[in-house]
């Protein structure tokens, strides 16, 4: 979880799982662009870092190449990115925006469209009633066809949010009024797409929920997880992957990892003896289905986790021993797959953190080099044939809030 998830209020802390309501209100942000083939240019004007500079640095590795990282600037000055997706040399990423200061912050709508060399704003529509939304997760299909999920407020109440690009516009997709929100959306085709996050049920509890589009309708996934003391339908669902309608992983919180083969949803064991918190799944035809997060414990620093289905059984994967750094999501390079995230520092704060992981026997994770200006990432995708990938998440800024961030690397640089 980021840590703007934990500032809005809408997510559960790490520590104590709470939803509290935020004192702002909450609007979406949406960040549309086509994966360039070089730098991304000289677009927009984010305070921090400036757009076009080509940076990379940063613990635990210092110095590597030096043009590795090209920094694609958002015309916002406060905003957050948390969530990107790519195909066919597009890129998506969402997120959502601030306005007004103090007790007096608000989240304002918020899109912009990359079109190879700067970012253009397009407005996100919100259901009628809606005060304020967030956008938590996008995936792109083509161009001209993404769905992006998330949240809006209307009459004290929380409901889910699904909206849908076609090509031209953000289009809200389903207007129904589900108590909820949603964190995540995966798509295997346009008749095969799939959001999961949370429902409200008429006591106020929440529980998991999953959602699935068939082409013509958004349909409520019956989980039938509701049974013994500690069903895992009450579990904080974080992320979804989807390789086909038969085949589909939900991860979260308290070790949880979901498989549905068409029929059932079984909870598959995952970290028996750590307790692990998985903030992102996704498939790669090549590389399989990985999980990754971090270990925690009441007491010490947080520890970055990975783990890969080997087709029976989830496998950890080694990985260093980094104290406060976590992942928050993987994507999958032509060289193999990379985690992205942050690490907390005492005294300064996040700071960008990035790995290389171990996708073969006999392979050693190694730390990336993160580009200067980044405070912590969110997201990242490979691009067209898993070359070159886009990070987003959040940089230092003068106001109260985050910049956006997001930044492009044909070739991500390791640290030597």
């Amino acid at each position: 979880m980021t840590i703007l998830k934990a500032l809005s209020g809408r997510r559960p802390t790490k520590a104590a799982g709470s939803r509290a309501r935020p004192l702002a209100a909450v609007v979406a942000c949406a960040v549309v662009g086509v994966l360039p083939m070089a730098s991304p240019g000289t677009a927009g004007a984010a305070p921090a870092p400036a757009t076009g500079v080509v940076v990379a640095a940063g613990a635990p590795g210092e110095g590597g190449t030096l043009d590795a990282w090209h920094i694609g600037g958002i015309p916002v000055q406060r905003a957050g990115v948390q969530s990107v997706s790519t195909a066919g040399g597009a890129a998506f990423s969402v997120g959502f925006g601030f306005a007004g200061t103090g007790r007096d912050l608000v989240f304002q709508p918020l899109a912009a469209r990359w079109n190879g060399q700067a970012w253009t704003v397009d407005e996100v529509p919100l259901p009628p009633g809606a005060e304020d939304a967030r956008l938590d997760g996008v995936v792109a299909l083509n161009a001209r066809d993404a769905w992006a999920v998330g949240s809006w407020q209307g009459g004290g109440q929380e409901h889910q949010l699904i909206t849908h690009w076609d090509g031209t516009a953000w289009r809200t997709s389903d207007a129904a009024t589900v108590p909820g929100g949603l964190n995540a959306v995966a798509a295997t085709g346009p008749n095969d797409v799939w959001a999961t996050g949370f429902s409200q049920n008429e006591d106020g509890s929440t529980k998991a929920a999953v959602r699935h589009w068939d082409g013509r309708a958004w349909t409520d996934m019956d989980l039938k997880a509701d049974t013994g003391d500690a069903p895992w339908s009450r579990y904080w669902v974080s992320s979804i992957s989807a390789v086909s309608p038969n085949d589909v992983w939900l991860v979260g919180v308290g070790n949880l990892a979901v498989h549905y083969d068409g029929r059932t949803w079984t909870r598959t064991p995952i970290s028996p003896d750590r307790n692990a918190w998985f903030e992102h799944v996704r498939t790669s035809p090549v590389f399989g289905t990985w999980a990754v997060g971090f270990y925690t414990a009441l007491g010490t620093p947080r520890e970055p986790a990975a783990f890969r289905w080997d087709g029976t059984a989830w496998q950890r994967m080694p990985l260093p021993q980094d104290s406060g750094a976590q992942l928050e999501d993987v994507a999958f390079t032509a060289t193999g797959p990379v985690g992205v995230g942050y690490s907390m520092d005492p005294q300064y704060g996040p700071h960008a953190y990035g790995l290389t992981l171990p996708a073969w026997p006999g392979d050693t994770p190694r730390h990336l080099e993160m580009p200067h200006g980044a405070s912590q990432l969110n997201a990242a995708a490979a691009g067209p044939g898993g070359i070159g990938l886009w990070i987003v998440g959040d940089a230092p800024n003068d106001y109260e809030t985050p910049a956006p961030f997001t930044a492009w690397a044909l070739v991500p640089p390791r640290s030597s």
